[in-house]
């Protein structure tokens, strides 16, 4: 096995466990541009003119190895606490915020919370991933419910008259899918302007209106 010693470490050529081991630094000591793809089963290290450090081989392209360099790691934490979450202030730093948390059971949000709203006009299917929807009609419409099942037990919807057109003719029947209930009902209908039924799932069959 050869030797070389360098100034800042020892250099050894075709050890047990590598081709090459260096014990200190590895100087790069000019720039380069990006450079062409190698052939396959090689690979180049190198240095660009942003001061930072690249890989680029045969099946990886150009990779920025510089920690923080707009890849998603994170550089930086600031704000941190017990049961803060945490949130992105740029590409690559972490904000605890003081008024949410969370403490493994309870989520504490001191501040607005924003649902998704939908607006609906015509017959429809609540989504599995709608909260508010928003009612505007001049005839009678039905909503129906995902089924029970496919939702998360506690998951709640809430279905209001925006339009305020609701009469003894113009009605909006809240349904759920066959077998299933709402307060044990198989229909709900809502008939007075500006109405609104709150409702969740036990995530099985059922429905509530709280």
């Amino acid at each position: 096995m050869a030797t070389y010693r360098l100034t800042e470490g020892t250099l050894v050529v075709g050890s047990a466990d590598a081709d090459t081991d260096i014990a200190g630094r590895i100087a790069i000591t000019s720039e380069t541009t990006t450079p062409a793809q190698p052939t396959d089963g090689r690979g180049y290290l190198y240095s660009k003119s942003d001061g930072k450090i690249y890989w680029r081989s045969y099946d990886i392209t150009e990779t920025d190895l510089t920690a923080g360099g707009g890849s998603g790691a994170v550089s930086s934490v600031a704000n941190g606490a017990d049961d803060r979450i945490a949130t992105f202030s740029g590409l690559s730093a972490l904000n605890g915020e003081a008024s949410l948390t969370f403490d493994g059971a309870k989520l504490s949000v001191q501040g607005g919370l924003i649902h998704k709203r939908r607006a609906v006009t015509s017959n429809t299917t609540v989504a599995n991933d709608d909260y508010y929807l928003g009612v505007s009609v001049s005839s009678t419409v039905t909503i129906t419910l995902p089924n029970a099942s496919a939702l998360t037990n506690g998951q709640t919807y809430v279905i209001k008259d925006e339009g305020g057109t609701l009469s003894d003719s113009v009605v909006i029947n809240v349904t759920p899918p066959d077998g299933q209930t709402i307060d044990g009902a198989a229909t709900v209908s809502l008939v007075s302007p500006y109405s609104a039924i709150n409702i969740y799932t036990d995530g099985s069959t059922k429905y509530f209106i709280y």
